[in-house]
């Protein structure tokens, strides 16, 4: 692998292809409060109920029996948990992300039960379909 990797840099500096890698500049995540506030939003979800999470907090909830992408399975669920700062994913832009969460809150089938930091935790206020 050591081989490998040389013979890498060799190859990008004798071709001239500019700087190395950005792999060679990543560094650990750090926490934040607003990522260990993360945790307080997950724990407020029961074990037992059903979600639709955003792409960066549903590995977090995904010990239960049904657990969606957001906004897949949103009209289902128990639950929509979001990061209105994080990810947008599968969302392509910005405003179709902003209108989906809008038609959520006010479609009269979900409360607001936590809003703060830019997460969003809504729950069902009426039976799901």
């Amino acid at each position: 692998l050591a081989i490998a990797f040389a013979g890498c840099l060799v190859q990008q500096r004798t071709m001239n292809l500019g700087n190395p890698p950005t792999f060679l500049a990543l560094a650990w995540p750090t926490a934040t409060a607003h990522s260990d506030l993360a945790n307080t939003v997950v724990a407020m979800i029961p074990a037992d109920a059903s979600v639709s999470a955003q792409d960066t907090l549903a590995p977090h909830l995904s010990h239960r029996r049904y657990i969606y992408q957001y906004p897949y399975g949103a009209e289902q669920s128990d639950y929509v948990v979001l990061d209105t700062t994080g990810f947008i994913y599968p969302f392509t832009d910005q405003s179709a992300y902003d209108q989906s969460v809008r038609a959520l809150q006010s479609s009269g089938h979900f409360r607001t039960v936590f809003a703060r930091d830019g997460y969003l935790v809504l729950q069902r206020a009426t039976p799901g379909p």
